[in-house]
């Protein structure tokens, strides 16, 4: 029977289940019609991924399809195509079925919370996710983060009940929930490590009870049965093998049946894509290129700068080099050949990511979530709480909470699918969408702060400056860290992880070199280059005797079109703009030059300006005879003669 608190739990539920799915409709219709839809749901910009998605999933309905899947396939080969024949291919269709996963994810995060900090637990991650503002932004737009989301906590929701009600079947469910949301996006992969542990506790713990239940009823055998035929000691020591056997057998299922369902649904994907490269592959193969774009020596450790509006990530040389050359070397391999030439420099970058996570701004890239909010009237007024706020709470919770992480195995899922997203995602790079399928896991955690304050606000000062110290520090893991490390302790540490600032392999005998940052989430800042400035620069690691040609290369920015004539090392070049603006000029230096370069004006008709690294401080840039702890955004290209 369930009693009255449960159903009123569950009638609550339901009812935050209806408020969710309205609130995302409601904004949804804004989205929708903005500028008339002229937008990015209905009709987004070629290069995004909305706009790819929409394509493959229409080729994948129509039966139009060729080719590898590229992107993880289960959102555009079966969610999209199926919403889309069911509804006709009308775009309200998807928007209908993401809010109802929306949805669905505020449900689930409200039970799974329950089962983890009592019911009130469930009311407060709940009510947080049904008014998260970055969850209910992504409901219309033709992205997987809303899918993936759902996956997610339902992944969780079905291991939690695994383990409470120990049934088979519910191992089955897991192993076929993770095998989709792996096929949605593959950092899930990395969720399957902590799965296999709980499903090896779990039938561990199968086995230990099955023993001890059969040693309790071989004990209970009393003399009376003395009385019967009695049973030789050779056929008792087969029948108690077999029980053994069986009860070994039992053990392993969870993790049998765990592994082969997350295995399954990946069998027709892989199989389509082997067939078609002629060579085995995996359900997918964009690892290369999202691994590519975040683990370069030059990667910035996110898509975009927050403040910018939507639009495309940078791409700096180095990555289509490592696409480009990927048949010969591949792309794991060279993060790896980085890893071991220079460790800290990796690390560091790693570092950055992993900090970058946690940070209350949300990166754009197909979508900017603050413009968003500009297009939605009803984003602004009921998606009021941020993923700053969860999070702040969230690391608040997963602090105070640490002392029962010794005898609560679901807890201690809990937190290793929320770190494990963490590295996952901080393994290629962050951005909002990647991060928003975690916000549900979050408000979990959430709820668990909140519920531990509730539950400790009688304790007395101990408690309050307990919890009062848990959230301090979330709050400046979330809303300090990563600009303190970047304006203070950025510069001095990759200085010493790479002293000789990047230095790149572009083809055998061909180099480039750069002491500069990347300009997402960089320091960059541009000073007027007049006749009053000098500008020298110095670059390192030079085998100045080797060196049979040089190029630099040079940014500049003009306030208007025209042109100039600027000088490098005493030699007059002259420079045009068609239009304002940024332009990258290649001018060649003399081998004997030894990647020494002096830049002045010498005259123009337009306000010329370079661009400086504040985050970067090797001490190779001088500005009028004097160090200005920053550094020129430029590179140097070079040849050095072949090897014997």
């Amino acid at each position: 029977m369930i009693n009255k608190r449960t159903k009123k739990f569950l009638l609550f539920m339901l009812v935050a289940l209806v408020i969710a799915l309205a609130i995302r409709l409601a904004v949804s219709a804004d989205l929708y019609s903005f500028n008339y839809g002229r937008n990015a749901v209905q009709t987004p910009p070629a290069t995004t991924d909305m706009a790819t998605y929409m394509e493959l999933s229409q080729k994948i309905g129509n039966g139009t399809y060729s080719g590898e899947f590229n992107y993880q396939p289960f959102y555009y080969v079966v969610a999209l195509p199926i919403v889309n024949f069911i509804c006709g291919g009308n775009l309200w269709g998807v928007i209908w079925f993401q809010a109802l996963l929306g949805a669905i994810t505020c449900l689930l995060t409200g039970l799974c919370a329950a089962e983890f900090c009592g019911r009130r637990g469930g009311y407060i991650a709940a009510g947080l996710t049904i008014f998260c503002g970055i969850m209910i932004c992504y409901t219309p737009f033709h992205l997987i983060a809303t899918l993936q989301a759902c996956w997610i906590v339902l992944v969780l929701y079905a291991a939690v009940l695994a383990l409470k009600r120990d049934k088979l079947i519910y191992w089955g469910l897991v192993g076929l929930i993770s095998g989709c949301a792996i096929l949605t996006r593959g950092n899930i992969w990395f969720f399957l490590p902590g799965l296999v542990a709980v499903a090896i506790y779990s039938g561990f713990r199968t086995f230990k009870n099955s023993t001890a239940d059969a040693e309790t009823r071989h004990n209970s055998v009393t003399d009376v049965a003395l009385t019967k035929k009695p049973v030789s000691p050779a056929h008792r020591t087969s029948n108690e093998w077999n029980i053994q056997f069986q009860l070994k057998l039992k053990a392993v299922l969870p993790l049998v049946l765990l592994i082969l369902f997350v295995i399954l649904p990946q069998i027709p994907f892989a199989w389509h894509n082997s067939t078609v490269l002629g060579k085995f592959s995996g359900s997918s193969t964009a690892a290369d290129q999202v691994l590519a774009l975040g683990n370069t020596k030059e990667s910035p450790p996110g898509g975009r700068n927050p403040e910018y509006l939507a639009g495309p990530m940078e791409y700096p040389p180095s990555y289509g080099l490592w696409m480009s050359n990927r048949d010969k070397v591949s792309v794991p391999w060279r993060i790896i050949n980085w890893f071991i030439e220079q460790p800290a420099a990796y690390i560091e970058l790693s570092f950055r990511k992993l900090l970058l996570f946690w940070d209350y701004r949300e990166i754009p890239n197909n979508i900017s979530y603050d413009q968003a909010r500009q297009m939605s009237p009803w984003l602004t007024r009921l998606g009021f709480i941020s993923s700053g706020l969860i999070i702040v709470f969230a690391i608040a919770g997963m602090l105070l909470w640490i002392p029962r992480l010794r005898y609560n195995i679901k807890l201690l899922l809990l937190y290793y699918f929320i770190i494990a997203y963490w590295a996952g995602t901080a393994a290629f790079y962050i951005l909002a969408r990647f991060r928003m399928p975690l916000i549900p896991l979050l408000a979990i955690a959430a709820a668990m702060g909140a519920e531990w304050i509730i539950r400790h606000r009688k304790h007395g000062s101990k408690a309050w400056l307990t919890a009062l110290a848990a959230f301090i520090v979330g709050y400046f893991i979330c809303y300090q860290a990563y600009d303190l490390y970047r304006n203070n302790l950025e510069a001095s540490l990759i200085r010493l992880a790479r002293p000789a600032g990047i230095k790149v392999k572009m083809a055998p005998g061909s180099y480039m070199l750069l002491d500069n940052g990347p300009m997402t989430f960089g320091g960059w800042s541009l000073i007027p280059l007049n006749t009053n400035i000098s500008i020298n620069k110095t670059f390192a690691d030079l085998p100045t005797a080797k060196i049979t040609g040089m190029k630099f290369e040079l940014p500049l920015i003009a306030g208007k079109a025209g042109s100039a004539v600027i000088a490098i090392n005493d030699k007059q070049e002259f420079i045009t703009f068609a239009k304002p603006g940024m332009q990258k000029f290649s001018f060649q230096l003399a081998p004997a030059s030894a990647g020494k370069v002096r830049i002045q004006f010498v005259g123009g008709t337009i306000p010329l300006s370079v661009i400086m690294d504040y985050q970067r401080d090797y001490g190779r840039t001088v500005v009028n005879g004097k160090s200005i702890q920053t550094e020129l955004v430029c590179r140097l290209f070079y040849e050095v003669k072949p090897v014997d």
